[in-house]
């Protein structure tokens, strides 16, 4: 991402996230209802590494061989966690 806010978000998507559980429900991030919030975040952490080689402007081998098995297991678990059955 580039821009201020989109770094900001980058940066807390656990914190923005957050907000999103009913804590006076007492729920947590271990709670079997933030399922699918947790699923979001590691989504997220996922397609933040492949866009982070997108917008790399140093070259790294190890990355550069990694990315099409990285971005093969993002669509994989994208496909899974957000089908429309869910």
């Amino acid at each position: 991402m580039i821009g201020n806010d989109c770094k900001m978000i980058e940066s807390n998507i656990d914190v923005f996230l957050d907000t999103f559980i009913s804590k006076d429900k007492g729920e947590t991030w271990e709670s079997p209802s933030s399922a699918k919030l947790r699923q979001l975040l590691q989504l997220y952490k996922l397609f933040a590494d492949l866009a982070r080689d997108i917008r790399a402007v140093e070259v790294n081998k190890e990355r550069i061989n990694s990315f099409k098995t990285r971005a093969e297991n993002y669509f994989q678990k994208f496909l899974v966690n957000c089908s429309s059955s869910s």
